[in-house]
């Protein structure tokens, strides 16, 4: 059977499983019939613009959204490395998301102007279907009526039921309180924004029927209070940072809180004072896992100081009355202090070890609870020469990793280690000297999916790095844009890139060069590039000059690339310049 002979039912059902993109280039003046199902009979349509090349979201400006606006029920716009200047590109065009009129979710991703967020929100506000909003790693400078408007302008969306604000404000990240009271909100994830029990406390008023938050409470004071109840909270996963009489004040005040999970690095309790901590604060809890950061204060006596943390939690009510286990991890070392306990199986997304973490925990049997099935994000420091053997006393295993991140220095085969790479998709490592290349190799075989592959303390880069192959590799950070360390690549390095089998299929390229003459060449002769981020050794950016009227470089690019490439400094890496490609994929 023909594709074509497939019914219409069929068509439609398969319609929704492909990328939106692709399917109105595949079909679009097909034939009449697949114009209709495309355009008339295909209802919903999920735009992600996470990943797209500036000719396409352009065409789909022009072609598309005339077409279908008014049946969108999710959009996805970011202002990332992947597409720089998207939202002003999008705003440019005269769409405003009042326009969207049937739009149920809103994902606006690593948005670097207060003045577009707030832009974007405003024109949300008589929005009847838009129920989930996400604010993901948006990194701005804003006064603080900017961000109040900001808050009044969500807490007005009369729908939202689901909001993720991941916020960062770096001359203030403490949250300011909507003076709009919410009916609607019942789903609220701030985890980098933090609260003092004041702010708390402004937040549930205007959020009444608040049922699940998820937040950073940062307590300066010893005796702070959350002033009144709230019967609302059902769920509450906090990071906690404050002293234990304010964590207490705060609990007793959340009547109805029911599922628990708890980080903290302020306070340190055993099992003992958990336990009455519990039985007189918490008496409805039913559900609690918690991860305790703390310091080992004997280091001489580093195990007996676990052990006995360990017995405090080997009592008739963690083990029987509510059948909970806890492991702690600790470093074995002269100097670091750093251990962590937690409730097994363990709770969070991200975990962080090195070569001489040791590990102990109260299960009967050794064996159980080593699968973190929750850990989406792991770091890891090795700088032994044998990886393996380190690996004794931890024994865990990371099924669902989808970013790794690993400084390390080792020969042994790592495949013993992280046996499942199917979901990575993004791999960060810090390189050395006596770095294996065989090692990238096997880890790259292994890693079906990986997308981004991130190199860094590149300062003495081997040939052996351009022989690497990958099929599923499509971006390139051969420098850490947050770290210290800056390898210019040369002409001949440049040359090599361009000619390998990663330089080939890169479509976002993050990379130091030499001279200004290196960005048209790599522009020139990596043929998929869609997205190049760069940094030049003899830029003269000034950061007092952040006009691109006085900005000779971007001036410079200006004058040598099209004229359709859309080029920008990187408003939060300035040194580091942002070109979008005007590229046909």
């Amino acid at each position: 059977m023909k594709f074509e002979d497939l019914p219409n039912e069929l068509l439609l059902d398969l319609f929704e499983h492909f990328n939106l993109i692709y399917l109105l280039h595949a079909f679009n003046s097909l034939n009449s019939r697949f114009n209709k199902l495309v355009f008339i009979h295909f209802r919903h349509y999920r735009l992600n613009f996470q990943s797209i090349s500036k000719y396409d979201f352009e065409y789909v400006c022009e072609h598309y959204f005339p077409l279908i606006v008014d049946r969108i029920i999710s959009l996805y716009l970011s202002d990332n490395d992947e597409t720089p200047h998207l939202p002003e590109l999008f705003l440019s065009y005269g769409y405003t998301l009042d326009q969207f009129i049937y739009l149920q979710s809103l994902s606006l991703y690593s948005i670097s102007s207060i003045n577009i967020l707030n832009q974007i929100i405003f024109q949300c506000r008589h929005l009847r279907q838009l129920t989930h909003l996400y604010i993901i790693k948006c990194y701005f400078h804003c006064e603080e009526k900017d961000n109040l408007f900001l808050m009044n302008n969500i807490w007005n969306i009369s729908k939202l039921i689901y909001c993720n604000l991941d916020c960062f404000h770096p001359d203030n990240n403490v949250f300011i309180a909507s003076t709009i009271i919410s009916e609607s909100i019942k789903y609220l994830i701030m985890k980098n924004i933090k609260c003092d029990l004041n702010n708390l406390s402004y937040l549930l008023q205007c959020t009444p029927h608040l049922r699940q938050l998820y937040t950073t409470i940062s307590c300066q004071l010893q005796n702070e209070e959350l002033r009144n109840i709230f019967s609302s909270i059902i769920s509450l996963k906090l990071i906690y940072l404050g002293s234990i009489d304010s964590m207490k004040y705060l609990f007793q005040n959340l009547k109805n809180l029911s599922y628990l999970t708890l980080e903290t690095s302020s306070i340190y309790l055993n099992g003992y004072e958990w336990e009455m901590f519990l039985i007189d604060i918490l008496p409805q809890i039913k559900q609690f896992r918690f991860k305790m950061n703390f310091h080992i204060k004997h280091m001489n006596n580093q195990e007996e100081e676990v052990d006995i943390l360990l017995n405090s939690f080997s009592t008739q009510f963690w083990l029987e009355i509510r059948q909970q286990y806890v492991r702690c991890d600790w470093i074995s070392s002269a100097i670091i202090k750093d251990a962590t306990l937690y409730t097994l199986p363990y709770a969070f997304e991200k975990f962080s070890y090195c070569d001489t973490t040791y590990s102990k925990s109260t299960c009967p049997n050794e064996i159980d609870f080593w699968s973190y099935g929750r850990v989406q994000t792991i770091k890891y420091v090795n700088n032994r020469l044998n990886l393996v053997k380190d690996f004794i006393s931890f024994h865990a295993q990371f099924p669902n990793i989808y970013h790794l991140n690993l400084i390390f220095l080792f020969k042994n085969n790592i495949s013993s280690v992280y046996p499942s790479l199917n979901q990575l998709t993004t791999l960060d490592i810090s390189l050395n000297d006596q770095f294996d290349y065989s090692q990238l190799q096997d880890l790259l075989d292994r890693s079906t999916h990986l997308y981004s592959l991130c190199l860094s303390k590149l300062t003495n880069l081997h040939m052996e790095l351009f022989q690497a192959r990958s099929t599923s590799i499509r971006r390139l950070e051969l420098i850490e844009k947050n770290g210290s360390d800056s390898r210019y690549f040369d002409d001949k390095e440049c040359v090599a890139l361009v000619n390998s089998s990663l330089g080939r299929q890169c479509e976002v390229l993050v990379i130091c060069v030499q001279n200004q003459k290196t960005i048209l060449d790599l522009t020139k002769n990596i043929i998929n590039l869609r997205t190049l981020i760069i940094r030049c050794k003899n830029d003269k950016w000034n950061k007092t000059e952040l006009s691109s009227n006085l900005d000779e470089l971007v001036l410079w690019l200006h004058d040598h690339l099209p004229s359709t490439c859309l080029i920008n400094r990187d408003m939060k890496h300035p040194c580091y310049v942002q070109i979008w490609i005007d590229c046909k994929q």
